[in-house]
């Protein structure tokens, strides 16, 4: 097994604490623009800020965070004694990545672009538009849903839960009993 001296050590913790900020903190980010877009928008306006949006989703939640995260991750389990099935937290948040990616690859990112698109095409008038407030709807419902998952993920990783039992100690008690 490959493994990292204390200051690699240090620094993939450093770069994968960076990029979970950028994901984390992009989904709140881009949160924050879809709640703000209320007929107080100038013309123009509006589709400015759902492209802002649309920008935050490809450079730094796409680029930095989740393609940051899954690297950094995957050299966790690499280069370190986590691994990647050797403890039920670790698999927990793997699974939650996974959910996370396809239901912002389903959802998210289709609804930025249909908001962005309508914006552009309707301009103010897009806050009155049923399609777009369908779409801004069910992409804050999917957005909170996005950063409670983030979250989750940051706390399964400081509080590393179910003790340090390996998922194939805990598998092997199961068939005995």
């Amino acid at each position: 097994m490959i493994t990292l001296k204390k200051n690699g050590l240090k620094l993939l913790k450093t770069v994968h604490l960076l990029v979970v900020c950028c994901w984390l903190g992009g989904a709140a980010s881009m949160l924050m623009l879809n709640l703000n877009n209320s007929a107080a928008v100038s013309e123009g306006m509006l589709y400015g800020m759902n492209t802002a949006s649309h920008l935050i989703d490809i450079w730094i939640i796409l680029a930095l965070g989740v393609s940051g995260c899954v690297v950094t991750g995957l050299l966790y389990g690499i280069v370190t004694p986590w691994g990647f099935f050797k403890h039920k937290w670790i698999i927990c948040k793997w699974a939650i990545v996974l959910i996370a990616m396809a239901s912002a690859t389903a959802y998210l990112g289709p609804g930025v672009e249909a908001m962005r698109e309508l914006s552009r095409a309707l301009g103010t008038n897009a806050l009155y538009d049923d399609a777009y407030l369908a779409v801004k709807a069910s992409h804050l419902r999917w957005s909170i849903l996005q950063i409670i998952l983030y979250i989750l993920m940051v706390a399964l990783s400081v509080v590393k839960p179910w003790g340090k039992k390996s998922v194939k100690t805990i598998l092997a008690n199961e068939k005995v009993t």
